[in-house]
């Protein structure tokens, strides 16, 4: 009877301990749920980078970022960009203003607007510069930044450089609603002199 008792014990610690296994993996699932991932975070590049991880930035330091929304009609755009070159068109050299090229290639109000609401719901105390096709963050609380983007915010030194960079090390996420509406961020997993995350914009030939 006692051996019995000493296998159904050790079955038993092994269903709690399935069990536990079980729970957790749900519960990761549940909290990755409803995120979508933008960008990897700066350790991803640190090391290629000549950059060290000096640990977790404190929670009360502030930090700026960039979100680049996606833009319309690119092949609306690339289609004009093909005609204002070439001499059999029409459109040769009809270049476009700036004002022209926002109108047609600018986010959309919907776009904006969902984006901007974001922002304004999840930081507090913040300089909002809205362009339209960017929206740029300044001062924004690291504690606010990790759970914005679900991400912990770390603070890296070079040998050759006075910069302290505060960055996110983990990938960052955006809520899936939001998924396509921004195109990228700068500001979070850049480290200075690098292009590291950020977007690769052109605009046409434009007269002013």
């Amino acid at each position: 009877p006692f051996n019995r008792i000493i296998e159904f014990v050790m079955k038993l610690h092994s269903f709690i301990v399935f069990f536990s296994f079980v729970v957790l993996g749900f519960a990761e699932m549940a909290q990755q749920s409803g995120r979508n991932v933008i960008s990897q975070g700066a350790e991803s590049a640190r090391n290629t980078a000549g950059w060290q991880d000096t640990g977790r930035a404190s929670s009360d330091s502030r930090i700026s970022f960039t979100l680049y929304l996606k833009q319309q009609n690119q092949d609306k755009l690339e289609q004009l960009l093909y005609q204002i070159s070439d001499p059999n068109s029409p459109q040769y050299g009809q270049h476009m203003t700036a004002e022209e090229v926002n109108a047609l290639t600018n986010p959309t109000q919907e776009d904006q607007q969902a984006v901007m609401q974001w922002v304004q719901s999840s930081l507090h105390g913040v300089d909002v510069n809205n362009q339209g096709a960017s929206i740029a963050v300044s001062g924004a609380k690291v504690s606010e930044v990790e759970l914005m983007f679900d991400t912990h915010v770390h603070s890296y030194q070079h040998s050759s450089l006075p910069q302290h960079p505060l960055l996110a090390k983990n990938p960052i996420s955006i809520p899936d609603s939001l998924a396509g509406k921004i195109q990228t961020i700068t500001g979070l997993t850049n480290f200075p002199g690098s292009i590291h995350g950020g977007p690769v914009r052109g605009r046409p030939i434009i007269r002013h």
